[in-house]
């Protein structure tokens, strides 16, 4: 059993800046609005090489769990490529910044560039990974939703692609994707009236998540979701190393984020250690290894 504070919260020293500036504008206020890159269609040769290369990564991480795979890979013909090329084409790119919790969020929006002033419904993609693994190009391959007629929009997460805080993997980073209605509802060509939610990987517990907690939406559509945290644990012991000194650490952001403040130092003490994080501007900071008496870990530890 650890120890903390007699809440059960981690031991907090809060930064020396002192409260934070109430921000302008609320949650789910937009703030920013940048275009994208333009498109850059790939060659066919090219694209169809990249997908091989994918493909066979894949295969050997499934490989490397266990598993064998045994849906092959099929190509889209020149025909059809082309016909995705020109879908890609006909859609506008937006890069936003957008407030959720009082922070600055960054994501992205895609809508047909004919769209005029038709009101459109809005799909909202929770993308998948964690922090920058998983972060989401400008053209993505569900940008083409856009193309059959929907305003597609998703969020970075916190702390992500020069946004504030800290993502939470489920935690209060749910309100990014919570916020992105209110966004929407302010743009003026959004039916919010009709929301879709897509997700894929972390991005399904996230969009499950966010239903739970009061985001209105006609349908759901979530594919690769982990839903069974034990079953996984298990799979990938490694992964739970010192998780309940970096479970502190994330509480002591969260405590932090109340109290105002952003550079903290945390300590989380137990039975058989004592645990000190260093925490700037709402950041945890990440080692890329650790050691166990004596035995190098090399896997990220806060």
């Amino acid at each position: 059993m650890r120890l903390a504070l007699a809440l059960g919260l981690p031991i907090i020293v809060l930064g020396a800046r002192g409260a934070a500036a109430q921000p302008a504008g609320g949650d789910g206020t937009l703030l920013e609005q940048t275009p994208c890159p333009a498109y850059a269609a790939p060659q066919y040769e090219e694209a169809v090489a990249s997908a091989k290369q994918s493909y066979g990564e894949e295969v050997t991480a499934a490989r490397r769990e266990g598993i064998t795979m045994r849906t092959p890979l099929a190509y889209a013909t020149p025909e059809e490529f082309q016909q995705g090329v020109k879908v890609s084409q006909s859609v506008t790119c937006t890069r936003i910044v957008y407030r959720s919790d009082g922070l600055k969020v960054a994501g992205l929006m895609w809508r047909p560039r004919d769209q005029g002033a038709t009101r459109l419904p809005l799909i909202i993609f929770t993308r998948g990974g964690n922090r920058d693994y998983g972060k989401i190009p400008p053209w993505h391959g569900f940008h083409r939703l856009a193309g059959e007629g929907f305003v597609v929009m998703a969020s970075q997460y916190r702390g992500v692609d020069g946004g504030e805080g800290v993502e939470e993997f489920g935690g209060a980073d749910v309100d990014d994707v919570r916020n992105l209605v209110p966004v929407a509802a302010s743009l003026g060509f959004v039916d919010t009236d009709n929301v879709f939610l897509l997700g894929w990987s972390r991005g399904a517990m996230e969009a499950l998540l966010a239903l739970k907690q009061g985001l209105h939406a006609n349908a759901i559509a979530i594919g690769g979701g982990l839903l069974d945290l034990v079953a996984e644990a298990k799979r990938r012991p490694i992964r739970t190393l010192v998780s309940g000194p970096a479970s502190g650490v994330m509480g002591a952001v969260s405590l932090g984020r109340l109290a105002g403040a952003s550079n903290l130092i945390t300590i989380d003490m137990g039975g058989t250690s004592l645990d000190a994080s260093l925490v700037i501007d709402g950041q945890p900071s990440l080692a890329p290894s650790t050691n166990v008496e004596g035995i190098p870990m090399l896997v990220p530890v806060k």
